[in-house]
């Protein structure tokens, strides 16, 4: 890697805030198409930033960055990982699990399962489902914002904004009435037993 790639990189990616607005999703997703040209432009967000990125890391790193994903983060091989903010964000991860776990089993349940584990309540306020998702996605964001401090234009900066993104991503995907219908069809099934 030759000095100051990652720094031209992380400088010309978008900035993402924590928001669910059309005007940061458009200029989010057209800075992406613009860097993959007409023939990758129909690719998803996270496929455009990691076909971006690869020009300018090393195999290990991009496979590092490639194999992050929200859906499996807090798997234990990305708790014990050697990069210090993978492994920080994946515990984080783990934990929140739990606590969401915890407030949603039998307290003796819980206990039974996970009594060796210390499980803080999770302070949620009161709302839909999407507005208590959006708490979480909120609380995850936190996290990465205080797992930046000191990482710039380094690799851990590059996690940080892919996983950014990737809340972000997921969070501008929701559609509010497919998710209503959703959790009545959940609802209904488990008030009839199926």
């Amino acid at each position: 890697m030759i000095p100051g790639q990652l720094e031209y990189l992380i400088s010309s990616l978008p900035y993402l805030p924590f928001q669910q607005s059309k005007e940061v999703r458009d200029k989010v997703s057209t800075t992406f198409r613009k860097y993959a040209g007409a023939a990758e432009a129909d690719k998803d967000l996270i496929n455009l930033f990691e076909s971006e990125v690869i020009k300018f890391l090393s195999p290990a790193a991009f496979e590092l960055i490639k194999g992050i994903d929200l859906k499996t983060i807090h798997h234990r091989p990305f708790r014990e990982n050697k990069n210090r903010t993978v492994a920080a964000f994946a515990k984080y991860r783990y934990h929140l699990k739990l606590a969401l776990l915890k407030q949603r089993m039998d307290p003796q349940q819980f206990r039974k399962k996970w009594s060796a584990l210390s499980v803080p309540p999770l302070a949620l306020t009161e709302g839909t489902p999407l507005e208590k998702e959006i708490q979480l996605m909120q609380l995850q964001w936190k996290k990465l914002e205080e797992l930046a401090t000191g990482h710039h234009f380094d690799l851990d900066a590059l996690i940080i904004y892919k996983l950014k993104l990737m809340i972000l991503d997921r969070w501008w995907t929701f559609d509010e009435e497919k998710g209503f219908r959703h959790f009545n069809q959940v609802i209904q099934a488990a008030s009839y037993g199926g």
